[in-house]
């Protein structure tokens, strides 16, 4: 959402449009920074072994609340990591 409401702002869309836009969006489901992060986190781990912190880094970084991110990293246990990391 922070990415979109960003590159809305760029494009110098009136902030209450595009809020409108953005949250009708969410509505119907373009929009699911839930569902965006438990995809990133998977990707990302098993493509290229991130860990935790390097997942939520970036997660934040790309605008994803906190509470968002906790719970997509919760998806990977310890075992699962440290099997990564090897």
């Amino acid at each position: 959402r922070q990415q979109l409401a960003e590159a809305l702002s760029k494009r110098e869309v009136p902030e209450d449009v595009a809020e409108e836009v953005l949250s009708r969006f969410e509505e119907v489901g373009l929009i699911d920074d839930a569902a965006f992060a438990d995809a990133w986190v998977e990707s990302r781990h098993h493509s290229r072994g991130l860990a935790r912190r390097a997942l939520a880094r970036e997660l934040r970084t790309k605008g994803v609340d906190s509470a968002l991110v906790e719970e997509a990293i919760g998806q990977l246990d310890a075992d699962q990591e440290a099997e990564t990391a090897r």
